[in-house]
């Protein structure tokens, strides 16, 4: 065959233990490619509001209810709006760091597959992707682990000339 891509025991590690803690949840964001200097670059959309936007929604729906059923003040109204507005800002910021933080797990959990997948057969056409995977890891997570793994992936294939 040939040479293998280095999988360190950390992130292999890591990845056995999101692949643990995260079984069957896929996270398939929306993707779609755009033209950018004649190439396709794929554009990932992190998913709609989630769990904490629908609870504090709720929450804020019968808060507005109770406040219209005895006929508070203006003033009351007031408040409450500000507090619903910074609640639901709250929740909203909640929800994307949790989107961002399953989409770089699935990333991570793709990439360590498809490097399997190229120690078993050398596909070379996979390299291209794991190192996309990689990249778009990177920009939303900063973890040692994740990062040696990508330079020694980026050693690889700069040694393969590819």
């Amino acid at each position: 065959m040939g040479s293998k891509i280095e999988i360190t025991d950390d992130f292999r590690n890591l990845v056995e233990n999101l692949k643990v803690n995260y079984k069957g949840s896929s996270f398939n964001p929306f993707k779609f490619h755009k033209d950018v200097n004649g190439t396709q670059v794929p554009v990932y959309f992190i998913g709609t509001p989630g769990l904490y936007v629908a609870i504090v929604a709720t929450i804020i729906s019968v808060l507005l209810m109770v406040l219209f059923r005895y006929q508070v003040s203006f003033w009351v109204w007031i408040v409450a709006l500000i507090f619903a507005a910074f609640f639901l800002r709250v929740a909203l910021k909640i929800d994307k760091a949790r989107q961002i933080r399953f989409f770089c797990h699935d990333m991570l959990i793709r990439a360590y597959n498809l490097m399997n997948r190229y120690n078993e057969s050398n596909d070379v056409s996979v390299l291209g992707e794991i190192k996309r995977y990689f990249e778009e890891t990177v920009k939303y997570l900063q973890d040692e682990v994740v990062e040696r793994q990508k330079g020694i992936l980026d050693n690889y294939i700069n040694e393969k000339g590819i």
